[in-house]
């Protein structure tokens, strides 16, 4: 599957992404949340930007604020930690 593949680098896990939209399969929660947890360390502003993705088209479950928040660590963004942990709160 897709998701399996993904667990490499973020690199390709963003190229599958975009592959898995090329071949009309939708990426799911899982998918982002791979992606995700990929890119926190090497890109994490990129990590934030599938967050709202993922959000938008499937929602953001535990995981996915999880990894959300250790991108905004990454980034010293402790606004957004705050912000997300409201978030995750009021669901």
């Amino acid at each position: 599957t897709f998701n399996g593949l993904m667990s490499c680098h973020w690199r390709p896990s963003l190229q599958l992404l975009e592959l898995m939209g090329h071949q009309e399969l939708s990426p799911t929660v899982v998918s982002y949340n791979t992606a995700m947890a990929l890119c926190v360390d090497g890109a994490w502003q990129m990590a934030l930007e599938l967050f709202e993705c993922g959000a938008i088209f499937h929602g953001a479950d535990q995981i996915g604020y999880s990894t959300a928040i250790k991108a905004c660590e990454a980034g010293n963004l402790w606004q957004g930690v705050i912000n997300l942990l409201e978030l995750m709160s009021q669901q």
